[in-house]
């Protein structure tokens, strides 16, 4: 959240940078789902499940290291697995 003493510089430098991280995890996902048919959501899942030292998370873990809730986790996993990602 902004502060009204921020500088209108570090706030459009600030809105600069998100925008650039935006389009870089756009064009990241639309290669990915070209080159290897994944999103970048699901690429994300899997890179946290194989840091793992068992392989494994609880679906709060998982949660917790994408940023999102429990819900939209459990819906990731069970497309993940119906597609035998």
């Amino acid at each position: 959240m902004a502060h009204s003493n921020q500088s209108p510089l570090l706030k459009t430098s600030w809105e600069q940078v998100a925008a650039a991280v935006s389009a870089i995890d756009a064009s990241i996902g639309k290669w990915l789902a070209a080159q290897h048919n994944i999103g970048l959501t699901e690429y994300r899942a899997l890179e946290h499940i194989n840091a793992s030292p068992t392989h494994e998370l609880r679906i709060t873990e998982l949660a917790q290291k994408l940023g999102l809730n429990q819900s939209s986790v459990t819906r990731l996993v069970g497309r993940m697995e119906d597609t035998k990602i």
